[in-house]
């Protein structure tokens, strides 16, 4: 098993704190993680997102972090490819690769905020297909001297890339998965999947097994992909200080309006509707059971602990990693 962080960058907390304070902080926390034996740090890309998540441009912090780590893998998780021109994705992850020695990690999604959507102009519906296609540009142009591409959202003529890739054939890729079609998807080119689990996880374990079916079945070549999973921990001296001092974070990260308005969908069942291959409801709406189902949320998803139940960590989350043979 590998171990790493996964950083939202919240600011929602304390509001009176500047950016340039929050910034700094969380580059001394992944500076540390470094130091620590960390496999891995990822970074999410988000959008008017209220103070919940504050790092539009995952490239530009982890070029930053780049230089202030030595060991750890560093990366995305993800970037939002609708939002982006595949080109220029291609260029920026290169130069990444450079920067970090080698040390990067990559990861492609479709994103899941509408309300981002309708501000970029981009059409939601469409997200999926935006995707995969500025997808295959990418990995076409790091594949080719040159490289062209006509598709319906993206197109290109005669890309090169002129800095080079350290890692050969590029970094390793990785997709978060939340419905049947991007897990064989992702599990089909070799690419690593992870999850997280608001929704519980009985729909963790199906998501897994189905990655692990669709992985085995196609036996993509390249090393083996990694299996993700991503849980909230809470350490202190005692189980009873850990829930009673950890809790109340949890409870105000789905709280505020950010998260809400962010992953509400997400919060309660939203994972097993969307692997049975339907959305049950936007992602605003699960606003509405809010005041119901916090505490319920809150006492029975994260993990709470002392230190010999569970490892210790320096962010509230825990991301963890294995191989689909596992």
């Amino acid at each position: 098993m590998k171990l790493g962080l996964f950083d939202h960058m919240q600011k929602h907390d304390n509001p009176a704190r500047s950016y340039v304070d929050l910034y700094k902080s969380h580059l001394e926390v992944l500076e540390f993680a470094d130091q620590a034996g960390m496999d891995f740090y990822f970074v999410a890309e988000h959008h008017f997102d209220m103070g919940f998540s504050e790092c539009p441009s995952p490239g530009s912090f982890l070029g930053a972090a780049s230089q202030r780590t030595k060991q750890i893998r560093i990366g995305p998780l993800v970037y939002v490819l609708p939002l982006w021109n595949p080109i220029r994705v291609a260029e920026e992850v290169a130069l990444l690769d450079n920067l970090t020695e080698g040390r990067l990690e990559c990861g492609f999604g479709a994103g899941i905020g509408p309300f981002t959507f309708t501000a970029y102009g981009v059409p939601w519906d469409d997200k999926r297909q935006m995707t995969l296609e500025a997808l295959r540009i990418i990995r076409g142009i790091w594949a080719n001297p040159s490289y062209s591409y006509e598709g319906r959202f993206f197109k290109c003529n005669n890309a090169e890339l002129s800095v080079p890739l350290v890692q050969k054939p590029h970094p390793p890729l990785w997709m978060p998965t939340r419905s049947k079609d991007s897990i064989e998807e992702a599990a089909a080119t070799g690419i690593s999947t992870v999850q997280w689990v608001p929704s519980g996880m009985k729909a963790t374990r199906t998501a897994f097994d189905q990655y692990r079916e669709a992985y085995q079945r196609n036996k993509p070549s390249g090393p083996k992909p990694h299996m993700g999973l991503m849980r909230e921990i809470y350490v202190a001296a005692t189980d009873k200080q850990a829930r009673d001092e950890g809790e109340g974070h949890w409870i105000n990260f789905w709280e505020r309006r950010g998260g809400r308005r962010t992953y509400g969908g997400h919060g309660e069942g939203g994972a097993v509707t969307l692997l049975d291959g339907g959305r049950k409801q936007e992602l605003m709406t699960w606003s509405d059971r809010w005041p119901r189902d916090r505490l319920s949320a809150a006492r029975r998803r994260p993990l709470y602990g002392r230190s010999k139940k569970s490892p210790p960590t320096l962010e509230p989350t825990l991301f963890s990693a294995n191989s689909p043979s596992a």
